[in-house]
């Protein structure tokens, strides 16, 4: 009997059994198949998908490089507009001085080449040999005719030839005495000009022992010494603007 009841179980599982397998063999009969040309759509889309995917990578990197470039042309530009001022600044300036040697430097004869001398001084100065020279109409100090000189961007005289004193002599109305760039130092008890430069022994011996609070003061053709808060006019000279053709 048990015999019995147990092949009768196999049996219906192996039924069962069957059953499932005809199932799923017809489910897979009834599912309708993938047409060709919607693979072949779905593979274009994939493909499409790729190539913007590298596009939009290629744009950003294009982006990046061209900011890259326009930076590297802006700080090309900004190191290049200095020198391009300057160059424009010089142009500028050579315009200015050759219309200005038109007016102020005149040939005094048809003879005159053009690259002749012509060298200014500032207004109310006088020039000569090389240098311009300006007398003062006030009167102060030794150090108050030093600081004058110095703020018209020039120094007191300092008197290196013996015809420096003839043309100050020439131009010194009235003969007045005259402050000019010489001042006892110390402590090496010597006299020296405002430019550093010492006084020649034969006029150091002129004037005598160098005694403190002395300035140099000339006195007609001569140098003299006096106390350097003595009030009196003073000279300052400077460097002539040389604007001559060969020179700008």
């Amino acid at each position: 009997m048990d015999d019995k009841e147990n092949s009768m179980a196999l049996n219906s599982q192996s039924m069962k059994g069957q059953k499932r397998h005809n199932i799923g063999l017809s489910m897979q009969a009834t599912l309708p198949k993938q047409p060709r040309w919607r693979q072949i759509i779905v593979r274009i889309g994939c493909s499409v998908m790729i190539l913007l995917i590298g596009a939009m990578i290629a744009q950003r990197i294009w982006a990046f490089q061209m900011k890259q470039l326009m930076n590297t042309m802006e700080k090309a530009r900004v190191l290049q507009e200095p020198t391009t001022k300057v160059t424009e600044n010089k142009s500028d300036l050579k315009n200015f001085v050759s219309r200005l040697r038109h007016v102020l430097c005149r040939p005094l004869h048809t003879g005159l080449v053009d690259n002749s001398t012509c060298k200014l001084c500032p207004q109310n100065w006088l020039f000569y040999e090389d240098k311009c020279y300006w007398i003062s109409k006030g009167k102060g100090s030794w150090k108050k005719s030093k600081e004058d000189c110095t703020a018209r961007s020039s120094q007191m005289l300092v008197m290196q030839k013996q015809k420096d004193m003839a043309f100050i002599q020439l131009i010194n109305e009235g003969m007045q005495l005259l402050w000019i760039g010489l001042q006892a130092t110390f402590p090496e008890q010597k006299w020296t000009w405002v430019d550093g430069s010492p006084l020649e022994d034969k006029q150091s011996q002129e004037l005598g022992p160098v005694e403190r609070n002395s300035c140099g003061m000339l006195n007609g053709n001569e140098i003299i010494s006096e106390a350097c808060s003595t009030i009196a006019a003073w000279v300052c000279e400077t460097e002539s603007l040389d604007i001559s053709n060969n020179k700008m």
